[in-house]
């Protein structure tokens, strides 16, 4: 096989976690009785650490921000993190994946916590060994989770035999500065330009189906 190690971003990649998340958002800004603008770009609150995605998706004044992750929170981790689909594919390539041996990770900008518990609710921990989540403050990056991630499968050493799948350049920019390989997919949140696809090592993946071929 190619790799000893893949690591998958969470939002946009595997799941679509998209109604839950914005569903929150929203939730949270009628609290705090702020205006949503009607063209708001929503796909801009996913990926990011929260406060930026208040900041990125509604302009959010520092004052606020704050309190608006921690009203999302609130719903997030009740009602939120329930609405959430798997993408076509993902759970018969996973399986495949774990009959070839492959060690599978998850790194995501959610708080590590609340990953491993959507992780467990929609049956993944069948698959996945090790969960690496970001710090509530939002102070540590995707290429921190990656090199955590590369360390306690005791990988440190051999970065180029590990892979991150992700939807976003925030991504494909954590696997840049952590010096692991990186696959983009065509899905998801991210709506790569065709400049930064052009600079990617591979193709983006279209479907999930493809994952076990590409790395063995």
């Amino acid at each position: 096989m190619k790799y000893d190690l893949v690591l998958f971003d969470f939002d946009g990649t595997l799941m679509n976690t998209s109604p839950g998340i914005f569903y929150c958002a929203r939730q949270a800004m009628t609290e705090l009785g702020l205006p949503i603008r009607p063209d708001v770009n929503m796909n801009l609150f996913v990926g990011p650490p929260l406060g930026d995605c208040f900041r990125l998706t509604f302009g959010l004044e520092e004052q606020y921000v704050d309190k608006a992750c921690d009203i999302y929170r609130k719903y997030y981790s009740t009602v939120g993190r329930f609405k959430a689909e798997f993408y076509p594919n993902v759970i018969e390539s996973l399986g495949k994946l774990k009959k070839m041996g492959l060690p599978m990770g998850i790194t995501t900008m959610k708080g590590g916590n609340l990953a491993q518990l959507m992780v467990d609710h929609f049956g993944l921990s069948e698959y996945i060994f090790k969960v690496v989540g970001a710090d509530l403050k939002g102070r540590r990056t995707k290429a921190d989770l990656v090199n955590q991630a590369t360390e306690e499968f005791g990988l440190a050493d051999a970065r180029q035999r590990v892979l991150l799948v992700g939807d976003t350049m925030l991504d494909a920019e954590g696997a840049r500065i952590a010096g692991t390989d990186f696959l983009g997919v065509s899905f998801g949140f991210g709506q790569f330009s065709k400049e930064q696809r052009a600079k990617f090592r591979h193709p983006l993946m279209e479907d999930f189906s493809e994952l076990p071929v590409f790395v063995s």
